[in-house]
């Protein structure tokens, strides 16, 4: 038996805005009010950067986990790419907000969707990776998408 994990990575500068933020992951459309964010159905995770005081450059970067979510949302009945990469490119969304609950624009964000394929070994109970795979076509093109194909 195998199985494919959807990840989210999220790479930004993590001193741009000058002060906290949360990059919010999605599957659907996105509320309008960014008060709505965090606890709308659509919401799938978050990545919080907390910022103390303006450094030099520094590469934040942090995961949200999306299988579970694709699982129960999507009704696709497999997590195989085939099936899930039409449906993160047509239903993923984010959003980056401050801590003061207002939306924000994050130049440095970049959001990459990577797959790995796990395995279960002979007589174990623990999956195991066996290959990886990045999905830059998924957000693309798209702000704060991937930068590459």
């Amino acid at each position: 038996m195998n199985f494919w994990d959807w990840t989210a990575r999220i790479e930004c500068e993590k001193y741009e805005l000058g002060q906290s933020y949360t990059v919010i992951v999605f599957l659907g459309e996105v509320p309008e009010d960014p008060m709505d964010w965090l606890i709308c159905p659509q919401f799938v995770g978050a990545h919080h950067a907390m910022v103390d005081s303006g450094r030099g450059p520094v590469l934040e970067e942090g995961f949200v986990h999306l299988s579970t979510a694709i699982a129960e949302r999507s009704h696709l009945g497999s997590l195989e790419p085939k099936a899930v990469e039409p449906y993160l490119k047509k239903n993923l969304n984010w959003r980056v907000q401050k801590k003061d609950d207002s939306a924000a624009q994050l130049n440095s964000l970049e959001v990459c969707i990577f797959a790995t394929r796990m395995i279960y070994p002979p007589d174990s109970h623990f999956p195991v990776p066996a290959e990886k795979r990045r999905f830059g076509s998924i957000t693309h093109g798209r702000q704060g998408g991937c930068r590459s194909l």
